[in-house]
């Protein structure tokens, strides 16, 4: 719906509105085209078949409370293995993207880790921890050199960091600011 209205908005049609419009046939809330041929379509993570894109972004297939049911992680991964893959339209050019925090460590993104998949890892904790940067495959790294040093301090102050910690715990905090799930017996 954002993208939607962005394309609909008064600042890009000034700047686009010559060749990008919506058509009046396909325009709705979850699925929409314009006149140059581009489209995007939202489905939920668990109905993707029939659909596919050049770039298929998951983003959040579980749900924090969902992250402690092994039925529903398992569900989670069988839904991607069994049917992203096949849902880009050219398997060379399109891409997968999947955006999630880390909710426990047999989530999606740690099945696809555990299970050396190809796929291109990008990961930001809060805190910067120098023994975790991760480098991909276009170069971009962690900018960050101190310990400890936050990832948007501009929007998340220390302060703030801290208060978060405190509210989600040391296991949420683990997982969802550091990307760092550890089991709940293993966590201090």
């Amino acid at each position: 719906l954002r993208a939607k209205r962005l394309v609909e908005s008064e600042w890009y049609q000034n700047r686009w509105g010559d060749t990008v419009k919506m058509t009046r046939d396909q325009s709705s809330k979850m699925n929409f085209e314009n006149t140059a041929t581009g489209w995007r379509q939202a489905s939920p993570f668990k109905s993707t078949t029939g659909k596919r894109g050049d770039r298929v972004i998951i983003d959040d297939p579980l749900s924090a409370k969902d992250a402690n049911s092994e039925p529903m992680r398992n569900e989670v991964i069988e839904t991607f293995r069994e049917t992203i893959p096949t849902r880009v339209n050219s398997p060379e050019k399109s891409a997968i993207v999947m955006i999630m925090q880390r909710l426990h460590e047999n989530d999606l993104i740690g099945y696809v880790l555990a299970n050396n998949m190809g796929y291109d890892y990008l990961m930001i904790p809060m805190e910067f921890e120098p023994s975790r940067r991760v480098i991909t495959s276009i170069g971009w790294t962690d900018p960050r050199n101190e310990e400890g040093q936050l990832m948007f301090e501009e929007r998340f102050p220390k302060d703030v960091v801290e208060r978060d910690k405190a509210a989600l715990g040391p296991y949420a905090a683990a997982g969802q600011l550091q990307q760092l799930p550890v089991p709940r017996k293993g966590g201090l």
